[in-house]
């Protein structure tokens, strides 16, 4: 399940290589680490966990991991067009 360390953490180490240009830049990368984890979570923590979509704390740790890579948005100077990616 995602945690501080667990996911959150490389979540935001991963924005700071891809350096997203824009918020929605950066929920995308939030977004993709979230269903990566979601994915493994149903497909190996599920069979060991079966009740593991049920507890809070890994809808918390996957609202943070979502938002997480937000943190790394630089600001644009006035006048600069709006990228997705650098």
């Amino acid at each position: 399940s995602p945690t501080l360390s667990g996911s959150t953490l490389p979540s935001f180490i991963l924005a700071g290589l891809i350096k997203p240009a824009s918020l929605a830049g950066a929920l995308i990368v939030g977004l993709v680490w979230v269903v990566i984890g979601l994915a493994l979570d149903f497909f190996i923590s599920k069979y060991f966990a079966p009740d593991i979509f049920k507890m809070w704390n890994l809808w918390l740790g996957y609202f943070l991991t979502f938002i997480a890579p937000t943190l790394r948005v630089k600001k644009l100077a006035a006048g600069n067009s709006v990228t997705v990616f650098e």
